[in-house]
């Protein structure tokens, strides 16, 4: 049996305020690894860029934001009976994720003209947490009003 790989998504949402795009935070008992994250604006005709940043959330405290929404997970592999995912996920939280210590794995800027897609090639070139620990894409300025759609693909560890 492969990985258990969770999906979660959101679409047509208005973004206009500095923000998590996507957090996710591990389950006690399972770290996580991020497979892909797509982003789509909808219906723009000029180019505008958006700053994001890829962060890793660690510590003896990991808090997800709030003022968004905690769309549906869905197992990506259906047929796994026993699977359950431990994480909690968010989308479009205002008020941002916190944790003990932040780390800033990588960091973006998207033309809202084009998709932007995080997906490493290489497995272990993929941001990683630990159990009790969280990964989050976060919008780091306010843009005039965009409608977006995204999508976050991640997998449980051992």
């Amino acid at each position: 049996m492969g990985s258990r790989v969770y999906v979660m998504q959101f679409e047509n949402v208005a973004i206009s305020a500095v923000q998590d795009i996507f957090f996710v935070k591990a389950g006690t008992a399972n770290g996580l690894k991020l497979r892909y994250i797509c982003l789509g604006a909808i219906g723009q005709t000029s180019a505008t860029e958006f700053r994001l940043s890829l962060k890793r959330y660690t510590g003896a405290t990991v808090t997800a934001g709030s003022g968004g929404s905690t769309p549906t997970v869905n197992l990506v592999n259906d047929g796994d009976t026993k699977a359950t995912t431990t994480a909690a996920a968010h989308a479009n939280d205002t008020s941002q994720a916190s944790s003990t210590t932040t780390q800033t794995l990588e960091s973006y800027t998207w033309d809202v003209l084009l998709p932007w897609e995080y997906q490493p090639a290489d497995v272990d070139e993929r941001a990683a947490c630990l159990a009790g620990e969280g990964l989050g894409l976060t919008l780091n300025a306010a843009p005039s009003s965009t409608n977006c759609s995204g999508t976050i693909r991640w997998e449980e560890t051992p």
